[in-house]
Protein backbone atom coordinates (compact mmCIF):
# COMPACT_ATOMS: atom_id res chain seq x y z
CA UNK A 1 0.00 0.00 0.00
CA UNK A 2 1.43 3.60 -0.86
CA UNK A 3 1.38 6.08 2.10
CA UNK A 4 -0.03 9.58 1.39
CA UNK A 5 3.33 11.15 0.81
CA UNK A 6 4.46 8.56 -1.92
CA UNK A 7 0.76 9.33 -3.95
CA UNK A 8 1.82 12.71 -3.60
CA UNK A 9 5.39 12.36 -5.14
CA UNK A 10 4.13 9.96 -7.97
CA UNK A 11 1.21 12.80 -8.92
CA UNK A 12 3.43 15.86 -8.80
CA UNK A 13 5.61 13.80 -11.03
CA UNK A 14 2.73 12.88 -13.71
CA UNK A 15 2.01 16.54 -13.78
CA UNK A 16 5.37 17.71 -14.19
CA UNK A 17 6.25 14.76 -17.07
CA UNK A 18 3.11 16.28 -18.64
CA UNK A 19 4.02 19.86 -18.80
CA UNK A 20 7.25 18.92 -19.68
CA UNK A 21 5.58 17.21 -23.22
CA UNK A 22 3.15 20.25 -23.60
CA UNK A 23 6.09 22.40 -23.65
CA UNK A 24 8.14 20.23 -26.20
CA UNK A 25 5.25 20.04 -28.73
CA UNK A 26 4.14 23.85 -28.19
CA UNK A 27 8.08 24.63 -28.97
CA UNK A 28 8.06 22.15 -31.81
CA UNK A 29 4.76 23.65 -33.37
CA UNK A 30 6.15 27.13 -33.19
CA UNK A 31 9.45 26.13 -35.33
CA UNK A 32 7.53 24.39 -37.57
CA UNK A 33 5.15 27.02 -38.16
CA UNK A 34 8.24 29.84 -38.37
CA UNK A 35 9.74 27.29 -41.02
CA UNK A 36 6.56 27.40 -43.00
CA UNK A 37 6.25 30.48 -43.55
CA UNK A 38 9.62 31.39 -44.31
CA UNK A 39 9.36 28.55 -47.01
CA UNK A 40 6.03 29.91 -48.56
CA UNK A 41 7.14 33.65 -48.32
CA UNK A 42 10.41 33.13 -49.97
CA UNK A 43 8.33 31.53 -52.98
CA UNK A 44 5.81 34.48 -52.56
CA UNK A 45 8.67 36.74 -53.53
CA UNK A 46 9.94 34.51 -56.14
CA UNK A 47 6.45 34.36 -57.68
CA UNK A 48 5.79 38.05 -57.21
CA UNK A 49 9.00 38.81 -58.79
CA UNK A 50 7.82 37.26 -61.44
CA UNK A 51 4.86 38.59 -61.86
CA UNK A 52 6.12 42.17 -61.58
CA UNK A 53 9.07 41.13 -64.25
CA UNK A 54 6.19 40.14 -66.90
CA UNK A 55 4.70 43.33 -66.01
CA UNK A 56 7.52 45.43 -66.40
CA UNK A 57 7.42 47.04 -63.16
CA UNK A 58 10.90 47.13 -61.67
CA UNK A 59 10.55 46.00 -58.35
CA UNK A 60 12.52 43.11 -57.19
CA UNK A 61 12.75 41.40 -53.51
CA UNK A 62 15.68 39.92 -53.02
CA UNK A 63 15.61 35.68 -52.12
CA UNK A 64 18.13 36.09 -49.00
CA UNK A 65 18.18 35.44 -44.96
CA UNK A 66 16.85 38.11 -43.79
CA UNK A 67 13.58 38.22 -45.91
CA UNK A 68 13.07 34.51 -45.19
CA UNK A 69 13.53 35.71 -41.34
CA UNK A 70 11.24 38.35 -41.21
CA UNK A 71 8.53 36.92 -43.16
CA UNK A 72 8.63 34.02 -40.82
CA UNK A 73 8.00 36.28 -37.79
CA UNK A 74 5.68 38.39 -38.99
CA UNK A 75 3.98 36.43 -41.59
CA UNK A 76 1.93 38.21 -44.67
CA UNK A 77 2.39 41.71 -43.00
CA UNK A 78 6.29 41.17 -42.90
CA UNK A 79 5.87 40.47 -46.96
CA UNK A 80 4.09 43.48 -47.64
CA UNK A 81 6.16 45.26 -45.08
CA UNK A 82 9.21 44.03 -47.58
CA UNK A 83 7.88 45.02 -50.95
CA UNK A 84 6.76 48.09 -49.42
CA UNK A 85 10.36 49.25 -48.39
CA UNK A 86 11.32 47.99 -51.95
CA UNK A 87 8.42 50.50 -53.48
CA UNK A 88 10.24 53.02 -51.00
CA UNK A 89 13.51 52.70 -51.81
CA UNK A 90 13.24 53.10 -55.57
CA UNK A 91 10.92 55.71 -55.58
CA UNK A 92 13.13 58.40 -53.43
CA UNK A 93 16.98 56.56 -54.17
Amino acid sequence: MLTDSQVLLIIIIGCLLIMGISIVVKKTHLVVNFFLKSVVGLVGIYLMNELLESLRVNVELGLNVGNALTIGVLGLPGFVLLYLLVIYHNLFK
